[in-house]
């Protein structure tokens, strides 16, 4: 069975407003099984506790997902300049202060009420390292820009995510390919992810590829969380297993 997943990304107190209106426009176009990022401290300015009420509105029956802490890196690396905008959380930290923000998070969630299947780091910039010290508090699953590695079934999917950036030149760009993007993978794997962020809805062109984009998805395979995706891509079962066993 073929699978897709869209994962809503952000979800903070400013950009709760474009959530809803994502998760409106998604409910409308019959996506229901979806998955969301929530940043428990953005920036070290909002603190989701104070929305939890809104939060657990839109979240029955979703499946949450730990995103980052602060969600917020040091500009001043390269990759972090590249991928986002100052926004790699997770390569700006060691690994002891990781851990320390993961359990944070956790917590947090948890004391709202929302008890988080996986966890996926801003922008997915994350190190092998980290994803190591994942498996200890019990997430199902964390991603990278290029697949999933399935902690429950010890497996690596192969599945790039398709996602719109945010910022001039990138965004355009993301907006031309984004289509070439759907039907290659489409054709090449069983299991395809699309991150929307809440930006996105304020761009009409975006929006009409959202749109075509779902009518497309649900003709194609079945929506599902990403904590559902083991089974991975089709004919050759080695290309999901072998990258997992370099993490142990």
């Amino acid at each position: 069975m073929k699978k897709f997943n869209i994962s809503l990304h952000d979800i903070t107190i400013s950009n709760f407003k474009e959530v809803l209106e994502i998760i409106g426009l998604m409910q409308y176009y019959g996506i229901n099984r979806y998955s969301l990022l929530i940043i428990p401290k953005y920036h070290n300015k909002e603190d989701i506790r104070d929305i939890k009420d809104k939060l657990m509105d839109i979240s029955k029956g979703k499946e949450i997902i730990l995103h980052g802490f602060f969600h917020l890196g040091k500009k001043e690396r390269f990759i972090n300049r590249l991928f986002t905008s100052g926004e790699g959380e997770v390569l700006s930290i060691d690994i002891d202060e990781f851990e320390k923000r993961v359990r944070e998070g956790v917590k947090i969630l948890n004391s709202v009420g929302l008890y988080p299947d996986g966890y996926i780091a801003p922008a997915w910039l994350i190190k092998k390292e980290h994803i190591k010290r994942l498996k200890q508090f019990g997430f199902k699953f964390t991603t990278t820009r290029y697949g999933i590695y399935d902690f429950q079934n010890e497996k690596y999917i192969i599945t790039p995510v398709i996602s719109f950036g945010c910022r001039k030149g990138i965004e355009e760009l993301s907006i031309n390919t984004f289509k070439i993007q759907l039907l290659s993978y489409a054709k090449l794997f069983n299991r395809i992810r699309i991150a929307l962020h809440p930006c996105d809805i304020r761009n009409k062109t975006k929006i009409e590829i959202i749109k075509n984009t779902i009518i497309y998805l649900k003709k194609w395979g079945e929506e599902g969380f990403l904590s559902e995706f083991s089974g991975g891509n089709h004919n050759d079962k080695g290309r999901f297993t072998s990258s997992f066993s370099s993490i142990k």
